[in-house]
């Protein structure tokens, strides 16, 4: 049975398809990424070959987990395309997470093996507890083999990947090839993916979502460009988009938002055709600047989906649309799923009643890995005999239009970058501060738009400092699990009942607990600036010349954000580096004025000027404070 044009009846592996493109277009290109590194279909399949080779001689032929410890690189996707051609599923790892997360991972996975590019070939030795094997990936391009091709099935694992539950625990979500099949064929039918499109993979390998883009591309024959955005930062995106003439790239709105505050008002893009958006609401707002800077042939697609179900709806929006709500809604269901809401019971609500996003389809994840309990909790039979029904544990509700409506998590889990963070997890690390009584952290909205979290204390005697609690979590949770705020509180708002009222929580002001440093005001114009710049990103009132970036909220992308704004406002070419070297409103200012002495003189004549209207005693002021 033909269930997607042109794909047959999708009784094959990944393994499979890739290599039918390439008898297709051998000499078309299809990966490249990095310091030039390019790959055509022919060489791209070479070196997945010879990789699976390798892995087969370390752990043998059949099923198994293999560990991809993985940055965003042409090295990480050939690890990714040449462990499934070993017959073997991967488990990608992140480099940035705390080594004891990804050590976790592979013992739950009961994996052996770790693929890791060579950069990353220390850090690959120490994820095993009991003992275990590396293999580096370095691009052999001259000592290409041909192995034969291991035996996958379509219902055999395509990868494991690891989510965190309300519990905190993390839960391994399996995924097979006969629904990476089934998800890249219809998105294949509905967006007319053909070999002319060059894919912008900016989506990290951990991240259920970056299969859509990987097997988007290399199983249609179309080309992908890869750009880590952690090393590259947001402001080498826009030229990146530009120069390389990506047809479809895949994001989660707050990148998205950072990117389009990157671009000028004359900025176009008319290469681009396809944008998917996923993973945090999608605002009008977004919208209007996607309007500005595209042509009316691209699509912008806000989409709802999860690791468990791959795409569950999505919304296409074209410029000269005019989107009512103000949080986008996320649109009808995609190919082979049907949502409905149904209340805690299970039952089906009225359409326009608030409840649990529900999702049936033939092409669901089987389940967790090694947890019966909650795959039996999350997963029920559906209305088809071959169909099941699974409980995303997320909030929504139908629109009259027939659209879909989402509204966060059932179990107060929120999404900062796309990722989800259980509070409790956060919350119960903060109680082992010894000067922290109780915590509360939750998730709000910052003046850009985006999901920040914001940890509330309540301390024992005197407030701990920013960088103390900062220190405490930064060792045990990644990155995105890290608030950017502490306010300090004498008592947490409860219901009756004694849960914490997160809704009732302040937003994060004056009460912000401070850094181990005095507060130092600015002392000429340029501290001023920055300063002035900083605190506009941060969403703080007052922040001092000595106070360290990063313990006030920064991180790498807001980083990108404020170099960006600098180099505008002062005409100079710092790089996020520069941030990172020097993370404060001091050290910047230092740097600023380090650049090049015809921007020196430039400053001067400004300050000349501004000294031109004052007084004597004003000036002698000016001067003497440093201006």
């Amino acid at each position: 049975m033909t269930l997607v044009p042109g794909w047959g009846d999708l009784e094959f592996s990944t393994p499979e398809r890739f290599a039918r493109v390439v008898e297709s277009v051998p000499d078309h290109l299809a990966l490249t990424g990095g310091a030039g590194v390019s790959l055509s279909y022919a060489e791209l399949h070479a070196e997945t070959l010879r990789l699976a080779s390798e892995v087969l001689d370390l752990i043998g032929p059949g099923p198994g987990h293999v560990g991809l410890l993985a940055d965003l690189s042409v090295e990480a996707v050939v690890g990714m395309l040449g462990i499934l051609a070993a017959g073997k599923s991967y488990v990608p790892l992140d480099p940035s997470e705390p080594p004891w997360v990804a050590a976790s991972k592979m013992e739950n996975a009961l994996g052996e093996l770790v693929v890791a590019p060579a950069r990353l070939r220390e850090s690959a030795l120490g994820l095993f507890r009991q003992g275990g094997s590396v293999l580096s990936l370095d691009l052999k391009t001259s000592q290409r083999v041909a192995t034969p091709r291991q035996t996958v099935g379509p219902d055999e694992i395509f990868n494991l990947i690891f989510t965190s539950g309300s519990t905190g625990t993390p839960k391994g979500v399996v995924q097979t090839h006969r629904n990476v099949i089934f998800d890249t064929a219809a998105s294949a039918s509905v967006y007319d993916t053909n070999p002319n499109d060059r894919y912008g993979l900016v989506v990290p390998l951990s991240f259920g979502a970056s299969v859509s883009d990987v097997m988007g591309a290399l199983l249609n024959g179309a080309e992908l460009h890869v750009l880590d955005l952690r090393r590259a930062g947001i402001e080498s995106m826009a030229a990146w988009m530009r120069s390389h003439r990506i047809t479809v790239t895949h994001m989660v709105p707050t990148v998205f938002r950072r990117w389009m505050a990157t671009l000028a008002a004359d900025d176009q893009y008319p290469d681009m055709r396809l944008i998917k958006a996923g993973g945090e609401s999608l605002l009008r707002r977004d919208f209007e600047a996607f309007s500005l800077h595209f042509s009316d042939s691209c699509v912008l697609r806000n989409g709802l989906g999860t690791t468990e179900t791959y795409l569950i709806a999505a919304n296409l929006l074209r410029p000269g649309d005019t989107p009512e709500e103000n949080i986008l809604p996320v649109g009808t269901a995609a190919p082979g799923r049907e949502f409905a809401i149904v209340d805690s019971a299970g039952a089906r609500l009225p359409d326009g009643e608030v409840g649990q996003i529900a999702v049936s389809s033939r092409y669901l994840s089987p389940g967790y890995w090694r947890n019966d309990e909650a795959t039996a909790r999350a997963y029920l039979p559906g209305p088809g005999g071959d169909e099941r029904t699974y409980l995303t544990g997320d909030l929504g509700r139908i629109l009259p239009d027939g659209s879909l409506h989402h509204l966060g998590r059932v179990d107060e889990m929120f999404k900062i970058r796309g990722q989800r963070v259980d509070p409790a997890e956060v919350e119960t690390i903060l109680l082992e501060h010894p000067g922290v009584a109780e915590a509360a952290v939750t998730a709000q909205a910052t003046r850009e738009g985006d999901n920040r979290l914001v940890a509330y204390i309540v301390a024992e005697a005197d407030p701990p400092s920013t960088s103390s609690l900062r220190a405490l979590l930064s060792g045990r949770l990644p990155p995105h699990m890290i608030p950017t705020a502490f306010v300090s509180l004498t008592e947490l708002p409860v219901l009756r009942f004694g849960k914490v009222d997160r809704r009732s929580l302040p937003p994060a002001g004056e009460s912000r607990l401070t850094a181990e440093v005095e507060y130092v005001a600015a002392r000429n114009s340029i501290e001023e600036a920055v300063v002035r710049l900083s605190a506009g990103l941060l969403g703080l009132e007052r922040i001092g010349v000595n106070d360290d970036l990063f313990d006030l909220g920064l991180d790498s992308l807001i980083a990108t954000q404020l170099v960006g704004r600098i180099n505008q406002d002062f005409e100079v070419g710092l790089t996020v580096d520069a941030v990172f070297e020097s993370p404060t409103a001091a050290g910047l200012a230092v740097r600023i004025g380090e650049e090049p002495a015809s921007r020196r003189i430039d400053d001067v004549v400004s300050m000349l000027q501004e000294l031109e209207a004052l007084d004597e005693d004003q000036a002698r002021s000016r001067l003497g404070s440093g201006g």
